[in-house]
């Protein structure tokens, strides 16, 4: 992906947060989750906080909104607004 070349380029100011994928499928095959290394790299590189999406059926936040047990739009503000970090 380019998340951490679109990351380097950003001048962010105001609450952040990098929305990682958690790529577990990939993980089991190479032994890296390519999507929370990279989301984590890119949240280094802005001074930000990351989140990573766990217990959903798939790898993303677009993933984590269809399965149904996981709580929905207010568990995404949750995750995502617990996380954001203040970026100057």
């Amino acid at each position: 992906g380019n998340m951490v070349k679109v990351a380097k380029e950003l001048k962010v100011k105001g609450l952040c947060v990098v929305a990682c994928d958690n790529d577990i499928e990939t993980e089991k095959k190479i032994g890296k989750n390519i999507g929370v290394l990279a989301g984590i790299e890119a949240a280094n590189q802005l001074k930000c906080g990351y989140t990573i999406p766990q217990g959903i059926d798939g790898s993303d936040y677009d993933d984590a909104l269809r399965t149904p047990e996981w709580g929905g739009r207010a568990r995404l503000k949750k995750e995502i607004i617990s996380r954001a970090v203040m970026v100057f």
